[in-house]
């Protein structure tokens, strides 16, 4: 079927598969499908998540590895936090660039330390309003040694303070 075919442009057409084929073990990860049933009518069937069941932790244990290779290169000084954000989130400096409201240049260069040096706090509120951190947290990395300890950042109603709760884990 070519894909600008009628029936892939509207969207109440369905693919439907056989009911066999979508049963998914994954208590953890449910969604439903309408599928075909073994007497051939169609209706729906909840089952577990093809995608979280067979790729999630190959997902998580490659985010793990971005997570610790961008603190290593923050760390080294090989980048800035604008850098380090922007190869953890997997932004562009372009896509960054117009959510900061700057030029591709300018955020090319705040993403070395030498550049992140000559940007402005506003600049630097900007940036931390598109990485969904706070401003604090482009100036310090906060990790967590200890399982049973947890840290939550909360935002207030000052772009520019966020309070840094610690705490031990509850059961």
């Amino acid at each position: 079927m070519a894909l600008n075919s009628p029936k892939l442009r509207d969207s109440s057409w369905r693919i439907f598969v056989k009911e066999q084929d979508a049963i998914v073990k994954n208590e953890n990860h449910q969604l439903l499908l309408y599928v075909e049933k073994g007497d051939g009518s169609y209706g729906p069937l909840q089952t577990g998540a093809y995608l979280a069941t067979n790729y999630l932790d190959d997902f998580m244990e490659k985010r793990k590895n971005l997570e610790k290779e961008c603190i290593e290169k923050l760390q080294k000084g090989e980048v800035s936090p604008v850098g380090y954000y922007l190869l953890l989130n997997t932004i562009t400096a372009s896509d960054c660039a117009a959510r900061v409201r700057l030029s591709v240049s300018k955020v090319n260069k705040h993403a070395k330390p030498e550049g992140f040096k000559k940007a402005t706090c506003e600049m630097v509120g900007r940036y931390a309003e598109v990485f969904g951190v706070s401003v604090s947290n482009l100036f310090q990395l906060v990790m967590v040694a200890d399982k049973e300890i947890t840290i939550a950042v909360k935002k207030t109603a000052s772009p520019m303070v966020s309070v840094l709760e610690i705490g031990r884990r509850k059961e």
